[in-house]
């Protein structure tokens, strides 16, 4: 497997190899991108860089619509059947009925709201209400985003009781 990370300095896992986007690009049989939107990273996957694909390579795009051109991904894949598109984020969400994305008959489109599922969502109202009303008792709260900062939120709670 192989991956393109410029800001990744650490060595990566066994088994991933770091190429350049280019070599990633038209070596990978699936690219899934997965980066924020920056200044680095807006209109990354240009037409340019969609042409170095494979013409039968998957696109899966999960991070931000603004990553990927859409124009030139639309163009990309009526020129070539076998490119295969997965989008869960679009430059305009929610996708626009009138987008040429879902003129491409082979295309996953789904809403930026895939993992979400009625349970999921039904059971963040009280966690949120659960995690408020300890830190009012000054109890630590079941869900904490960053568990580093439990021994100093200790510390000041029991320093302020």
């Amino acid at each position: 497997m192989q991956t393109y990370t410029p800001r990744l300095r650490s060595p990566l896992p066994d088994g991933i190899r770091r190429v350049d986007l280019e070599e990633l690009l038209a070596t990978s049989d699936v690219v899934c991108v997965l980066a924020p939107l920056n200044d680095e990273t807006g209109g990354m996957l240009n037409m340019e860089r969609l042409r170095m694909m494979k013409p039968d390579a998957v696109l899966v795009n999960t991070s931000r619509g603004g990553i990927v051109d859409e124009a030139a991904l639309v163009q990309i894949a009526r020129e070539r059947p076998g490119f295969r598109i997965a989008l869960d984020v679009f430059a305009r969400e929610p996708l626009p009925a009138e987008s040429p994305l879902r003129e491409i008959p082979e295309a996953i489109l789904t809403p930026h709201a895939i993992g979400h599922t009625r349970e999921s969502v039904a059971a963040l109202p009280p966690a949120a209400i659960e995690n408020a009303s300890r830190i009012v008792r000054g109890e630590l709260p079941p869900y904490v985003r960053n568990p580093a900062v439990i021994p100093e939120w200790k510390r000041r709670w029991a320093g302020a009781a």
